[in-house]
């Protein structure tokens, strides 16, 4: 039997995937090829997807044309194409029914019933097949049935055919041969109709998605979703060889399609040989000639004698491909299955497919070799599955077992001999999910699953070491098996969908709602988010994205338009300021030339395989990259700074040398354990890093030199211990996963750090030592106030959630305040600090040009060059001008006519700034600075690359760090708060209270009194202690980020972006000179912070993660926290005295006014101390303020760090004379917290200026009940 079998890239990727199959995928695969060519047959498949129809989301049917040059069919797409999801069949067969399927594939089926001898050998799975009536197919999760009875079977033409295990309510209905009904789990049903025997359309819930119109019996016209799709034909000749010995050669014509034209988009053309093969293909400049084999009669009748002596015909054979747009084909052996393929760069890939053993060789163009087994034994469920996968040194990369009846996977083993066990309910539904490591004797439980019906998964739990649950989700459905309630005891996700399926409303925790609009092709065409915005989305003919815009009612915040070419690729991009972005590209759709708002240009040029090459910059200075078998070979700056990237035999990064006028500046070698893992880093000079790894891949020790570091995880893979030299660090964590305690141990130092946080994962309170920050939330989950060693910080927002303000000391006694001002499209324009206005301008790239006041005086001044680089500063009258090189090193910096000249070194390194040289040593580090010729500063650092020592002056100055975050300095240790930055500190034994900036800049701090501090949009300034973005300012160094040292003063790194060009081809430049609202927390790559609308962050909890490192990928998450007040209440209270019932009422006499709620459930966590009461709540209010009163009945006793929940009355009153108006409200405070993702490409750049690119929201999070508080208002006649 032939089935579709998996890549090795397939394999690793959706292996896992492959355990719970229920949703079927509708694609057609031909992943048993070789570029074109088809391994299971002669001859070559094109496929061409035209668009996924949108019914409902278990049921999306791409649509897609494949030809095969083997098929001498003629069908409704003209001879040799089909379409399998249009033209699925079930008919008689020889001895059963056969069925092929909407996605391709192809079951046979027998009658339960048949006869068997009786001497047969019974097989269990075929006898577990045939139990029940019908028909049975042994190697799938299908059976079938058909209204005719058992004696007329073979003749029957109406079928049904219905899924098992995990396909269990799957239902696929035949009429005629032809499938006319489609019904899914949920009880959704797709519908086939037709009109004498030809499709005219498939709905759902009576809406037509697809719609079909002929010429004849050729199809000339499909809608699908709306989209019209225009298809042509023309008579082809043909040429048909014989198939038997005495056959003749028959010469006829055959509707052959020609064209496939999308909406307005240029159509995709198509030509045939005079043999009748398809042999180009074109769309607007694009054009692959294929050339194809041929024979003649003498030829074929040759193959087929050979065929039936058994022997190996050498000659052509018909309808082979041998050359296309990207290889050139040959057939070694001219057995069906091999396959050798030649790229552009003459490097060659090799494919040997055996059906009969299940063994699969495929040699890639690296080099690489990989042995591919699948299962062939015909007893069991999982005949022509993955085995496993073999390297080309031995070692098993992957190993599957299965269950021999149902076929579900039941263990997955990695190379380094780990095993994932997979159990199932006997329903086939999965229950648990165990590991074992391969130092481990018995497996551990990590997951576990319980249903609520068959395949409906009620409940996901994570499990510890005993197997017991420590976190529930809990999930509810509608009557078609739809979740609408998802719980995991912190945070709640309500979901409503529209008829087919699809979301139209999801409700967070605080009852924050977000609302989707469809149209009747499940079209999004508009979405309200919880501050009331709406985003419109519209779309050109061929369906792609024509604009999106955000409004707020009428008013436009923000758009961007989009425009296409013919082939429906973008070139460009404008948005609500007409600022244009556009592309020019080549046939092959690769961007030549990008176009930048203020009309500079980055041109880009690529090899014959299509892989970067040049690029030109915006200063038009070239920067090369060269490719070796494996990927980056090399990388040539426009100064002539080379990298060699030097791999070794089997691929892996075996050195980097780093080389200018013929000398190497730098040489890293690397070394690897059979994993293939990096086990020693040799930088030079002595300085070599080493790395140790547990079975599962986890660092659990490193040194460098003498210095050494070992990690510790939990069951859940939490890092609970770690040592560096002599610093020791515990964490603890709750069930959720969030840091709940810290304690780092240096000598004699002890630092220890305890978060607290509700019940809805909200961080309420930090507390180091006596010193304790506290957290206070509105109703629309926004900060509203922390406390910080009893100083309050009180916040406000936009009606977008934006930070408005921020006031340290809190209305009632206020030290300082920041305020915020922004552009409709989100930019921030301006702000105040210390009653100081700061109003900003900008170029159309985003880049900040200057910084005045109200009156137009100017503060700061900035002049760059088309690639960003500063070539003048002005600050406070000061000019400093810029010189650089062509690869946008400093050459020199004049101030007050003083010239300091600067000199890079290969890797880019800053190695002398006038009269001062650095040294540099292991991961780019500065060991030591040196002016004229005396050594003025050292440094030492961590085994993590962090900062642990700086000698300045004859002065040593120690630094222990949590993570990114900085906890002690010298003599003075901090208290972070969780930010996107890796944390920012708030509160310094030294300096009191630090008063940041919505980025983490320290703006003044706090003790005694209050000391302002003064710093540039750039974070120039003249005290030492102040923070930029929550890192430090070292002397000589800069301030000190994890993986570079930034320097102020110049807007620009001390070395280049060590993953290459992430931001853009400046790697010099801080975030692309966006410093107002951008933020490196690694000095790596650029947070773009969301300039448009909600959420501006506030207070930001980070979970980051990222892998670094030459050829890698970064990714990061972080979340972002907005607080704010909900009102719950407002003079609807009465008490003996007086009953309000409106939202303003004037007072008849003297009176007071109070507003109860009653009833409020609140689980309340406080010190052994507390009892009753909110202690440290700072009160909201807006107006006149007067005395506010808070009161609880009943009482309270909790112990430290219990909580209990209570049912409590909230009492505010107010005193207002006769005569005066007066507003009561009550609020509670909430919390939205919204998870995002960014991806930063691989360091290889394989596409030209390759993004970070913002994932969006992932998931949001509310709470409620937090905090209570009331606002007044008085108004006099």
């Amino acid at each position: 039997m032939k089935r579709a079998f998996l890549s090795v890239v397939a394999v690793l990727t959706c292996v896992f995937s492959l355990v719970s199959a229920e949703k079927i995928n509708f694609q057609l695969h031909p992943l048993w090829s070789a570029g074109k060519a088809s391994l299971t047959e002669d001859g070559y498949v094109i496929s061409r997807n035209l668009d996924t129809v949108n019914f409902s989301p278990e049921v999306r049917l791409p649509i897609q044309l494949v030809y095969r040059s083997a098929s001498e069919k003629t069908g409704m797409f003209g001879y040799a194409w089909s379409s399998p999801q249009l033209e699925s069949s079930a008919k008689f067969d020889k001895d059963g029914v056969l069925w092929t399927t909407p996605w391709g594939e192809k079951f046979k089926f027998y009658p339960k019933n048949e006869k068997q001898p009786k001497d047969a050998v019974k097989v269990a799975l075929y006898e577990e097949a045939k139990k029940g009536r019908g028909f049975y197919s042994p190697y799938t999760q299908w059976e079938a049935d058909t209204s005719a009875g058992l004696r007329k079977w073979k003749e029957a033409k109406d079928w049904t055919f219905r899924g098992k295990n995990a396909y269990r309510g799957w239902q696929f209905v035949y009429r005629d041969g032809k499938l006319h009904r489609i019904v899914t789990p949920t009880g959704r049903e797709v519908v086939f109709s037709y009109d004498h025997g030809k499709l005219t359309s498939v709905s759902q819930e009576g809406q037509s998605f697809v719609e079909v119109s002929y010429s004849g019996t050729a199809v000339t016209g499909l809608k699908i979703n709306g989209i019209d799709y225009a298809l042509g034909y023309k008579s082809t000749k043909l040429q048909i060889l014989p198939k038997t010995e005495s056959g003749k050669l028959i010469a006829a014509s055959r509707p052959g399609l020609v064209s496939i034209q999308r909406g307005n988009l240029n159509p995709t053309l198509f030509a045939y040989d005079d043999y009748g093969f398809l042999n180009q293909v074109r769309q607007g400049e694009y054009i692959d000639n294929l050339k194809i084999q041929h024979q003649n009669v003498a030829q074929r009748k040759a193959e087929i004698l050979a065929k039936k002596a058994k022997k190996t015909y050498g000659g052509p054979v018909n309808g082979r491909i041998l050359s296309d747009v990207n290889y050139r084909y040959v057939y070694p052996g001219n057995r069906t299955g091999v396959v050798k393929l030649t790229d552009q760069l003459n490097r060659t890939a090799s494919f040997d497919l055996n059906e009969k053993t299940g063994v699969f060789q495929l040699t890639e163009f690296s080099g690489k070799k990989y042995t591919l087994k699948y299962f062939m034994r015909l007893d069991v469920a999982y005949l022509g599955k993955i085995r496993n996968v073999v390297d080309s040194r031995g070692r098993d990369v992957l190993d599957v077992r299965y269950d021999r009846l149902t076929g579900n996977i039941i263990r997955v083993r990695d190379m380094a001999g780990n095993d994932v066990n997979y159990s199932y309910t006997p329903n086939g539904e999965l229950k648990l999910v165990t590991r074992r490591a391969d130092d481990q004797d018995d497996p551990e439980p990590v997951m576990s699953f319980r249903y609520a019906g068959r395949n409906v998964p009620a409940a996901v739990s994570q499990l510890n070491a005993k197997g017991q649950a420590v976190v529930t989700t809990d999930i509810q459905y509608d009557g078609n098996s739809q979740p609408v309630k998802i719980s995991n005891g912190q945070t709640t996700t309500k979901i409503a969908y529209n008829k087919f399926g699809y979301p139209v409303r999801i409700e967070n925790t605080f009852g924050q709602v977000r609302l989707l609009q469809l149209n009747s092709y499940n079209r999004l065409v508009s979405s309200t988010d919880h501050y009331g915005v709406k985003t419109y989305y519209s779309y050109t003919p061929a369906g792609l994205i024509a604009k999106i815009e955000r409004k707020d009612g009428d008013t436009l915040l923000n758009s961007i338009a989009v425009a296409y070419n013919g082939n429906g690729q973008p070139v460009s991009y404008t948005d609500q300021a007409g600022r244009v972005k556009r592309f020019e590209r080549d046939a092959f759709g690769r961007v030549v030339k990008e176009f930048f708002p203020d009309d500079t240009c980055v041109e880009y040029g690529y090899n014959k395989i299509g892989q970067l090459h040049r690029v030109l910059d915006q200063n038009r200075h070239q920067i090369t990259f060269n490719w070796n078998q494996f990927g980056l070979g090399q990388k040539r700056t426009a100064v002539g700074q080379i990298t060699d990237y030097v791999p070794d035999k089997f691929g892996l990064l075996a050195r980097t040398d780093s080389k200018l006028n013929g000398k190497t500046d730098r040489s890293i070698k690397y070394e690897y354990d059979k994993l293939d893992r990096v086990v020693k880093a040799t930088y030079g000079n002595g300085e070599v890093a080493t790395f140790q790894y547990d079975s599962w891949g986890k660092l659990i020790a490193s040194s460098r030199g003498k210095r050494k570091a070992t990690f510790v995880y939990d069951y859940f893979g939490r890092l609970v211990k770690k040592t560096d030299g002599a610093v020791e660090t515990r964490y603890l964590y709750n069930q959720y996963g969030q840091r709940t305690g810290r304690q780092l141990k240096n000598g004699s130092l002890t630092l220890t750090e305890f978060k607290t946080y509700d019940r809805f994962g909200r961080l309420i309170e930090i507390k180091s030592g006596d010193k304790v920050v506290k957290y206070l939330y509105s109703g629309k989950n926004q900060l509203s106030a922390q406390v910080i060693d009893g100083v309050p910080v009180e916040f406000t927002y936009t009606k977008y959630g934006q930070l408005e303000s921020k006031t340290l000391g809190g209305k009632a006694a206020p030290v300082a305040t920041l305020k915020y001002f922004y552009a409709k499209d989100g930019m921030i324009v301006g702000r105040v600090v210390a009653g100081k206005y700061q109003m900003y301008s900008y170029d159309k790239r985003g880049q900040l040009l200057q910084v005045a006041d109200m009156q137009g005086k100017i503060a700061e001044k900035y002049v760059y060059d088309p690639a960003g680089n500063i070539l003048s500063k002005t600050i406070d009258g000061k000019t400093t001008t810029f010189t650089y090189d062509k690869a946008n090193q400093l050459v020199s910096s004049t101030t007050d006519g003083k010239v300091t000249k600067y000199q890079y070194d290969a890797a880019g390194r800053l190695i002398q700034e006038g009269n001062k040289n650095y040294e540099y040593g292991w991961l780019d580090k500065v060991l030591s600075v040196q002016e004229n010729g005396k050594k003025i500063a050292s440094f030492d650092y961590q085994v993590d690359g962090q900062i642990a020592q700086a000698v300045h002056g004859g002065k040593a100055e120690n630094f222990l760090w949590d993570e990114l975050a900085l906890v002690h300095r010298g003599e003075t240790s901090f208290i972070n708060e969780p930010y996107v930055t890796g944390g920012n500190p708030i509160l310094s034994s030294k300096q009191g209270v630090m008063f940041n900036d919505m980025l983490g800049t320290t703006l003044g701090t706090k003790s005694e009194k209050y000391n302002p501090i003064q710093m540039t949009a750039f974070g120039e300034t003249k005290d030492p202690d102040a923070l930029f973005t929550g890192k430090p300012y070292i002397g000589e160094l800069g301030y000190a980020f994890l993986f570079r040292n930034y320097r102020a003063d110049k807007g620009k790194w001390l070395i280049s972006d060590p993953l290459g060009y992430p931001d853009g081809w400046n790697n010099f430049a801080y975030c692309n000179n966006l410093c107002l609202s951008c933020a490196d927390f690694l000095g790596c790559w650029t947070l773009v912070h969301d300039s448009g609308l909600p959420p501006t962050p506030s207070s930001i909890t980070s979970s980051t993660s990222w892998t670094l490192g030459e050829n890698h990928s970064a990714f990061g998450i972080y979340s972002v926290t907005s607080y704010s007040w909900t009102q719950i209440a407002c003079n609807g209270g009465t008490n003996s005295t007086v009953s309000i019932q409106t939202a303003y009422a004037r007072t008849t006499s003297t009176t007071t006014i109070n507003q109860y709620s009653t009833s409020l459930s609140q689980t309340i966590t406080m010190s052994a101390n507390a009892k009753g009461g909110f202690p440290n709540i700072a009160e909201f209010s807006v107006g006149v303020s007067n005395t506010l009163a808070g009161t609880i009945s009943g009482s309270i006793g909790l112990q430290t760090g219990s909580s209990s929940t209570v049912s409590v009355s909230l009492g505010y009153s107010i005193n207002v004379e006769q005569g005066i108006y007066a507003e009561l409200i009550a609020y509670q405070l909430v919390a939205t917290t919204t998870y995002f993702a960014k991806y930063m490409p691989a360091s290889e750049p394989s596409q030209p200026n390759p993004p970070i690119q913002d994932l969006g929201a992932i998931v949001s999070f509310s709470a409620n009940l937090a905090q209570f508080g009331s606002s007044q208002k008085r108004y006099a006649e």
